[in-house]
């Protein structure tokens, strides 16, 4: 699944209402709702609820941006509405149920003709609060309901859209909430953070009621517990190591904040991270501080939960993947949080907040909706992507992003940039594809001997074949003349050599490539195969073809024979050791980079895990691409061994003192 329209409950709209299902023109919404502090801090003291409609009719890139949500209402504060929410949503659940059963007359300026519009409430989306408060159920005390049980005592009221029964799915939890919460808790228990951990004496105490896991029982001395060392805490010097990895690791360009800051090395401690923060070490980061620090089976229990919602939180969602996920842990879905921060931003009269937000909303509503009648004009306040690549009669590809400076080229550095672009241009792929195949020396003499007889080809058939212009200055060599850069853009992703690089980490490069595989120098029966490149970017050269220009990255590359390895899942480059294998053959196009960060091990090893980048965007991606380069995790669930056998497992860490708590 890429968007609602792949899901079930899309067609179960349509099964069960063919009519509205036939015209695709009728309106599918999303509702969400939740509470923020619009004055730019974290105090709760004020809570402002808006109320937003997602139109589902868009494409995935259009759908979830700011100029296509719907500010519907705007709940004022200081304080929630709580359960009587459902008096402030009367007028707009009057609106949607008009919509529902009668429609509205509308011009469609395509065929220029009216009419009957209709629209349909999918679900909600909210937090787990929120989602008591929308639902009519009580979510939380002792008669505590949240699945709907009509046996149970916990409806107080009801929010009627439609048929609620006929839909397959009414609610959905934000998965970035749900993942904030649960990093948070996570954390704060490794570390044994006061206020944070949900490892004290009240839990012990509930395993003694429940009378499972009796060495991890309270223990009276005096008027103190002994709390014994769970399996889950970390000792001193493992503390000092997370806490380390994770100050010391610098992001890609536009991945996250700087986390760092919010960690103090002193006493290992983290705090003031938003939600976004906890997202990112969900999916990616936590996992790869944790690894090697604790024992097999929690550190095994937390790979699997980020592994969960990493695979949860991908562009595309597999259906029979979610079936196996649902086995494991509940479902939960995504997110509209951040509209939230740009509601902030609205705010410039902090005695008015509500005010400020809604009159700016319908300036920009009215402002876009003015300026898509005038032709040639940009939106005012609009912003350009940052890594976006601007259109180049010369240069073939990308971008460059910082001052160039002229660099003459060895003999040898030129032919090996050169066969790099003869090798994987589109024009020449098809006529050195068949020689791959080949014996390992005929696949040599290729390599070496490819430019001189193309350069001979290409002068013999363009008297009498149609040859292009691109392909008649590739068959020639480029000059020796080339232009360095330091900071390159292509396919949206942004590059910096590694020496320029400061606070953030865009040198990481990799690149899957065929190649021919042999057991030894005896071997005359080679092996095609895909391996996986990693390396650091040193230098982007520019080569000048006379007539256009094409982008080179020249990187060290890790040795695929003693410079990576699996551990554990995870994949490990030593990118200090064994670089010769690549220094007569240092390049790749540009346009073939695919962007990694390294986390290091310690401040004395030369090896680094590695994560890749989540991608960005819908529009320019292939289906074949988002498939690819879909899931991020930087470990293989598969490698996990899972052992649920409870009677053999040591809740004790014996390494590790215990905790005394006073009465």
């Amino acid at each position: 699944m890429r968007h609602p329209v792949d899901s079930l409950a899309w067609d179960r709209i349509n099964k069960k209402w063919p009519s509205f299902g036939l015209d695709p023109r009728n309106i599918r919404f999303g509702l969400c709702t939740d509470g923020f502090n619009p004055f730019q801090d974290l105090s709760s003291r004020y809570s402002c609820w808006p109320v937003i409609l997602v139109i589902y009719n868009l494409p995935p890139w259009l759908c979830m941006s700011k100029e296509s949500l719907m500010l519907t209402l705007l709940i004022p504060g200081p304080k929630q509405p709580g359960n009587d929410i459902d008096i402030y949503l009367a007028p707009l659940i009057d609106d949607l149920k008009d919509l529902w059963n009668n429609g509205v007359k509308v011009y469609d300026a395509f065929s220029k003709e009216m009419f009957n519009l209709k629209s349909v409430l999918m679900w909600t989306v909210n937090d787990f609060p929120a989602y008591g408060n929308l639902s009519g159920w009580s979510t939380k005390g002792r008669f505590a309901c949240p699945c709907f049980d009509y046996y149970c005592n916990g409806y107080y009221n009801t929010i009627l859209l439609i048929d609620l029964q006929n839909l397959l799915l009414r609610h959905n939890l934000d998965v970035m909430d749900v993942e904030k919460n649960i990093c948070e808790s996570i954390i704060g228990t490794l570390l044994l953070m006061k206020g944070k951990s949900k490892d004290g004496i009240k839990s012990r105490k509930d395993l003694e009621n429940m009378g499972i896991r009796k060495d991890l029982h309270p223990k009276k001395t005096g008027k103190r517990f002994y709390l014994s060392a769970a399996p889950h805490t970390l000792s001193k010097k493992e503390k000092e190591t997370f806490c380390w990895r994770l100050a010391n690791l610098k992001l890609p360009d536009g991945y996250g904040s700087n986390i760092g800051n919010c960690i103090s090395l002193e006493d290992s401690k983290i705090f003031g991270l938003k939600s976004h923060d906890y997202h990112m070490l969900m999916q990616q980061l936590l996992s790869v501080a944790l690894r090697g620090l604790l024992p097999k089976g929690p550190r095994t229990a937390i790979f699997r939960l980020c592994a969960f919602f990493n695979e949860l939180c991908q562009r595309v969602v597999d259906r029979n993947k979610l079936e196996k996920l649902e086995e494991d842990i509940v479902q939960t879905l995504c997110m509209l949080e951040r509209y939230m921060k740009v509601l902030k931003g609205y705010v410039m009269n902090r005695a008015r907040p509500e005010g400020c937000m809604a009159e700016r909303y319908l300036a920009e509503e009215c402002a876009l909706l003015c300026s898509r009648y005038i032709k040639q004009a940009d939106d005012i306040g609009s912003r350009k992507a940052r890594n976006e690549e601007f259109e180049n009669d010369l240069l073939m590809e990308g971008r460059p992003i910082s001052q160039g400076k002229q660099i003459i080229l060895t003999n040898e550095m030129l032919q090996s940039a050169h066969r790099q672009v003869l090798f994987n241009m589109d024009e020449l792929r098809h006529s050195s594809r068949h020689l791959l195949k080949n014996e390992t020396l005929l696949q040599k003499k290729h390599v070496e001997s490819f430019s001189t007889w193309l350069d001979a080809k290409i002068r013999a058939e363009k008297m009498v074949h149609n040859v292009s212009n691109t392909l008649k200055w590739l068959a020639r060599e480029p000059s020796r003349y080339g232009i360095s850069y330091s900071g390159f853009i292509i396919n949206g992703l942004r590059f910096h050599t590694k020496e320029s690089e400061k606070s953030r980490q865009n040198s990481g490069v990799s690149l899957e490539a065929t190649t021919i595989c042999v057991s030894s120098a005896r071997d005359h029966t080679p092996v095609t195969g895909k391996v996986a490149y990693y390396g650091v970017l040193r230098e982007v050269i520019v080569l000048s073809y006379h007539e256009f220009y094409i982008a080179l990255f020249k990187c060290d590359w890790a040795s695929i024979v003693n410079g990576i390895k699996l551990d554990d899942g995870f994949t490990l480059v030593n990118l200090h050791e064994g670089q010769s294998q690549f220094e007569r053959d240092p390049f790749i196009l540009a346009s073939q980079a695919k962007q990694v960060f390294y986390s290091r091990e310690d401040e004395t090893s030369s090896w680094y895990v590695v994560m890749k980048a989540p991608p960005k965007g819908f529009q320019d991606l292939e289906i074949s691409d988002e498939m690819e380069s879909g899931t991020s995790t930087p470990f293989d669930v598969l490698e996990l061994d899972y052992d649920d056998d409870d009677e053999n497992e040591q809740y004790v860490r014996m390494d590790v003192d215990g905790m005394f708590f006073d009465e």
